[in-house]
């Protein structure tokens, strides 16, 4: 083992992104509870996301799994919190998986009217947690910033449920890293489009125009 594959395996490894599933499964709880509970506002939805965006040489794109708490401020606005997870095989046993995480404004187009779907937008400034593990099984861990975009429709199932389908763009800031002994090594950020069908329950709208 050199002095760079050493610094890689030691190096500050950051937050562990375990950590970042439990808060966020925290907050999806509470949210849940509140909508059974019929808090006005309140919803939380899943979605099951693809990407076809290339990343390094891994070309077949990405299934993008994604979470999202939000609470309504007025009868369009929304803010919430959203999270995803996606994973590129880089070849011979390397991998690089990100989970961006963030906090933003969801605005819905038109009147909330319980019995038609409703066009959003949505912008989400985001961390994203990166780890990259190389042939060697050594893993370097990386918090870089970055934006989350999308457009979506959500279609009214029942008198919680809602299901939809969106389409978004992630964008997140690369690194350059010089070792001792190496030549830089480049850590992409993300550049990334998905598409994804979602469904999720809400809580009674505190404020409906």
């Amino acid at each position: 083992m050199n002095v760079a594959q050493f610094n890689r395996m030691y190096r500050a490894k950051g937050p562990s992104w375990r950590r970042l599933l439990v808060v966020i499964l925290s907050l999806l709880t509470v949210a849940s509870r509140s909508v059974y509970a019929d808090s006005p506002g309140w919803s939380v939805s899943c979605g099951a996301g693809y990407s076809p965006t290339r990343f390094g040489v891994d070309k077949d794109g990405s299934f993008f799994p994604m979470i999202h708490v939000g609470r309504e401020t007025d009868a369009h606005w929304l803010v919430h919190i959203f999270g995803g997870r996606v994973k590129y095989d880089l070849g011979s046993s390397a991998s690089a998986t990100f989970v961006p995480v963030g906090l933003g404004a969801r605005y819905n187009i038109g009147r909330d009217i319980e019995s038609r779907p409703r066009f959003y937008a949505e912008v989400t400034p985001a961390l994203a947690y990166s780890r990259w593990r190389d042939t060697y099984g050594n893993a370097e861990a990386k918090s870089e910033p970055g934006v989350m975009e999308s457009f979506g429709i959500t279609v009214p199932a029942g008198s919680k449920l809602q299901v939809g389908v969106a389409i978004g763009y992630a964008l997140t800031k690369g690194r350059k890293v010089t070792y001792l002994d190496a030549a830089p090594t480049q850590y992409d950020g993300l550049n990334l489009a998905w598409i994804a069908f979602t469904a999720g329950f809400t809580g009674r709208s505190s404020s409906r125009e």
